[in-house]
């Protein structure tokens, strides 16, 4: 699913909020342009754990490398985007072991990134591995 219509994919996050149990976070969406994103990337989500608070931001499809991001699905980045949610607790960023933190974090994102595309899946009634990539 593609859209640039950010009022679509709120709704679309109360609804994985609900499916996901994240309803008590408070979660701010926006479709922001390549200019105001990070590089080489479709999504990203800042959360506060203190007051269960986030921000997940989407890269609008008007800025999408066709020859990179033929497969992007927007409903499946704000499912990985939200599933960041529940590893939060388990952030690491202030250790010490930045070599194990890279590993946990490369092998946290690839868990991520099957279990939304898996979610989105089984919601569209599509065989895991129908939908490209994976």
């Amino acid at each position: 699913m593609i859209t640039a219509d950010v009022e679509v994919l709120r709704s679309l996050c109360r609804e994985w909020q609900e499916r996901l149990g994240l309803l008590h976070w408070d979660v701010k969406l926006f479709i922001v342009r390549h200019y105001d994103f990070p590089p080489n990337r479709m999504g990203n989500c800042y959360w506060t754990m203190s007051i269960l608070t986030a921000t997940i931001r989407i890269l609008h499809p008007q800025d999408y490398d066709p020859a990179v991001d033929e497969d992007a699905d927007m409903e499946q980045i704000l499912v990985h985007e939200l599933l960041h949610l529940h590893f939060a607790p388990y952030d690491r960023t202030s250790s010490a072991d930045k070599n194990e933190i890279a590993s946990e974090g490369i092998a946290q994102e690839q868990t991520i990134e099957l279990l939304s595309k898996a979610l989105v899946s089984l919601k569209r009634g599509v065989a895991h591995g129908s939908i490209p990539g994976v």
